[in-house]
C-alpha cells in the first residue's frame, strides 16, 4: 500500500488598488418643515450626511418603518471626491402614524462598515407638550436633569480613585 503525503497550498493574489474611505466628521441631521404634525398633514422632511468617500447609503424610517423615498442626492465637494448626501421625504400623516399623538421619524447613514450612524427626532400633535429634542444618537443615553452633571462628575472622580 503506498501512502502520498501531499500538501496542498492554495495562494490567491489579488492586484487591486485600495480605497481611501474618509468618514463624516459629524452626524446626520435630519429637518422637517413644522415641529408639530397632525393627521392629513403632509410630513415634508430631508437629512443631510456630512461629506465623505464613498458617499453613505441613506434611509427614512417612521415608527421603526422603513420608508420608500427618492433616491439620495450625491453632492460632490469640489473635486475632492468627498460627498454629501442628501435624502427628501414628502409624504401625508394618516392616523395610524401616531401613537398617543406622536411619531418618531429616523434617518440612518452607512459608510462600509466602519460608519453607522442613526438620528432621530419624535414629533408631536399636542401643542402643550415642548417641542422634543431634535436630535438623539442611536446607542445613546440622553441626561436631562439638571442634576445629571455633578452625578456624573462624581462618578468620574470615584471611577478614577477605584483604580
Amino acid at each position: 500500500m503506498t501512502s502520498y503525503n501531499t500538501e496542498i497550498v492554495l495562494t490567491a493574489q489579488r492586484n487591486a488598488t485600495p480605497h481611501m474611505c474618509e468618514l463624516p466628521e459629524e452626524d446626520p441631521v435630519i429637518r422637517t418643515e413644522h415641529n408639530r404634525y397632525f393627521p392629513g398633514d403632509y410630513l415634508i422632511a430631508n437629512c443631510t450626511c456630512p461629506p465623505s468617500k464613498p458617499g453613505a447609503s441613506m434611509a427614512f424610517y417612521l415608527n421603526n418603518r422603513s420608508i420608500l423615498q427618492e433616491e439620495s442626492e450625491p453632492i460632490s465637494d469640489e473635486g475632492d471626491e468627498l460627498v454629501e448626501n442628501i435624502i427628501n421625504l414628502s409624504m401625508q400623516l394618516d392616523p395610524s402614524h401616531f401613537y398617543k399623538g406622536t411619531f418618531t421619524l429616523k434617518c440612518s447613514a452607512v459608510v462600509t462598515p466602519l460608519y453607522q450612524k442613526t438620528v432621530e427626532i419624535r414629533l408631536s400633535n399636542n401643542p402643550y407638550q415642548p417641542v422634543p429634542e431634535r436630535v438623539m444618537r442611536s446607542g445613546c443615553s440622553h441626561m436631562s436633569s439638571p442634576l445629571a452633571m455633578p452625578y456624573l462628575s462624581l462618578l468620574t472622580v470615584c471611577l478614577a480613585a477605584w483604580r
